[in-house]
């Protein structure tokens, strides 16, 4: 399960990545981004709650 975690969290940084470096791929991405994190907080929270 960690590891599924990690490779998620993972493709997730790649993702960022790509739209970090295209400039005006940056300006219409900032909400999806916004949005991945408030997600990724979520399912992090719930998941630590499980354990």
């Amino acid at each position: 399960m960690k590891l599924k975690l990690f490779l998620f969290l993972l493709l997730v940084c790649i993702a960022l990545y790509s739209l970090f470096n295209d400039r005006i791929g940056l300006a219409i991405a900032i909400i999806p981004i916004f949005l991945l994190m408030y997600l990724l907080k979520i399912i992090l929270y719930y998941y630590k709650k499980k354990e």
